[in-house]
């Protein structure tokens, strides 16, 4: 296309404070140009409304046929002084001398960021950041600027310009954290934890001053009792993830501010869609007996805890239970059960919101699970799913879409009951075989974006998942599996084994294990 040195407007919608996304113009009033548009300097023509998006199906794009160097920016108005970070989604073939989104005129230093090239998959935007804008007077000017040869490009979309992340100060109201499960047990055998700095503290202190604040807590019936898989006999160590352990685990999450997402397995042992072994004392229980097992102990468990001042805001009945639950293979029976265990929860706690833990995001299966919960009576307040990129094979974008489509289905919020992301491909005694690895706890980042199994690559990839099942406006919680898993002799998965899954924590392999800056999307997503 042709350059010319000039200046022209570019047509926007606002759709949130200072959130931008680029729309069309074709019904944008001169007006509405005026006071919301960008204005492009230099070779203009080289910037133009693109026919893709990340927010919708459009955004902003810079290209030309020839050599350019063109800048589009925007002025936003009676902003609070204060200090900001501007963010925005960006995709670029990469190669030019300037690809950047920078601010100026904001009554602090300008400041100036560079556009990565976007490698793989070209339905990935990447999310860039200018952090620490100061703010003075009200007015500040963002902008993306590029410099480059015939054929290169960029698209931005969805500016944001956001109140600057504090430790420890959640950025929204919407719940994130994850599992604490194994504080206990670790601390028994000797594990430590520490901060950044290397200074020892409680796990609960760290994960506190990181703005995490959602505790889950798995519930199994009797830890410690033999279940046979594949001809081999395992066990969960006898004394913890029980109820009473759970009660310790709550009132240590509750003083350090946790809002607390208890899950019940209803099984001794380990569940997931391949296995939801019935508990030993409830075998041989059937219709009836086996609804009335679950339900005084759901019961149980809720009176407890409410008598120990740490009723949950949240419970899970069940985990990651698609098609079983307590040895009940889903129909009739298995919706029956569920809805004995809504009952005994609100029968303590009407307050108390009860989960739904499915697995794998396949809309097909959620849509048929919701259609039978609808035809058997169930009721719920929301619907729960493990969300990790290595399972899913989905991008965040994808999966933030199957969350909006989930929620609409089943007219409930959702909970994102598990998602991880790992920070090393070794664990924590050397072990390099990647493929091992995998096989040992799946949480692998190989899924369609991979920003690399290190902390930076980790800190980036949950970054992008808080935010973006944030900006879905229907996820109350996220709980992350598991932050803080580290490898101590006696704390495995099952008596005398390792962790398994200590790659994906948010701590490191010293001793005490060291938080990591991963830590951080807590409070800066």
């Amino acid at each position: 296309m042709r350059n010319k040195k000039t200046s022209k407007q570019i047509g926007l919608f606002i759709f949130a404070t200072a959130l931008l996304s680029f729309q069309g113009c074709v019904q944008a009033s001169s007006t509405t140009l005026a006071e919301n548009g960008w204005t492009s300097t230099g070779d203009v023509n080289a910037s133009y409304i693109a026919s893709k998006g990340h927010y919708d199906n459009t955004s902003l794009g810079h290209k030309s046929d020839s050599a350019y160097s063109v800048e589009s920016f925007h002025v936003l108005k009676n902003i609070k002084d204060g200090k900001y970070y501007l963010r925005a989604y960006t995709q670029s073939s990469g190669g030019q001398s300037v690809a950047e989104i920078f601010t100026r005129n904001c009554g602090g230093a300008d400041s100036h960021t560079a556009i990565p090239k976007t490698e793989g998959n070209t339905d990935h935007w990447t999310i860039v950041e200018s952090q620490q804008i100061q703010v003075s007077g009200g007015n500040c000017t963002i902008g993306v600027s590029s410099k480059g040869n015939a054929g290169q490009w960029l698209l931005a979309d969805n500016f944001e310009l956001l109140p600057q992340p504090q430790p420890g100060v959640p950025p929204t109201a919407m719940h994130v954290g994850g599992d604490i499960t194994y504080r206990n047990l670790t601390y028994s055998v000797g594990g430590k934890w520490a901060d950044e700095k290397g200074n020892e503290k409680d796990v609960l202190s760290i994960l506190q001053d990181n703005a995490f604040n959602l505790a889950r807590i798995r519930i199994y019936n009797k830890p410690g009792t033999p279940v046979d898989l594949n001809g081999k006999s395992y066990r969960l160590q006898e004394g913890f993830q029980d109820l009473n352990d759970a009660v310790k685990t709550a009132k240590a999450a509750k003083d350090h501010g946790m809002t607390l997402f208890l899950s019940l397995h209803y099984s001794d042992f380990w569940t997931n869609p391949a296995q939801q072994a019935v508990p030993k004392d409830w075998e041989g229980l059937k219709g009836a007996a086996l609804q009335k097992a679950l339900y005084n102990f759901t019961y149980k468990v809720m009176t407890t805890l409410k008598a120990n001042n740490v009723t949950p805001e949240y419970i899970s009945i069940g985990n990651e239970i698609n098609d079983g639950v307590a040895g009940v293979t889903r129909g009739e029976e298995y919706y029956q059960l569920l809805q004995k265990g809504y009952e005994a929860v609100k029968a303590v706690s009407p307050e108390t919101k009860v989960v739904i833990h499915l697995t794998v995001p396949n809309q097909q299966f959620y849509e048929g699970w919701i259609d039978d919960a609808r035809k058997y009576g169930l009721n719920y307040d929301l619907i729960g799913a493990s969300m990790y990129p290595f399972w899913t094979n989905m991008s965040i974008g994808e999966m933030a879409n199957f969350v909006n489509h989930i929620a609409k289905y089943s007219d409930k919020h959702v909970m994102i009951c598990e998602v991880g992301y790992p920070w090393t491909l070794k664990t924590q005694f050397g072990a390099a075989d990647i493929q091992s690895l995998i096989v040992a706890n799946n949480l692998d980042p190989d899924g369609p974006e991979n920003y690399g199994a290190t902390p930076e690559g980790q800190l980036k990839y949950m970054k992008e998942y808080f935010r973006a099942m944030y900006n879905t406006g229907v996820v109350e919680g996220i709980s992350y599996w598991d932050p803080i898993a580290i490898d101590v002799k006696g704390a495995g998965w099952v008596v005398g084994e390792t962790s398994a899954v200590e790659d994906t924590s948010f701590f490191d392999y010293q001793t005490p294990h060291r938080a990591l800056e991963s830590l951080k999307a807590f409070y800066s997503y």
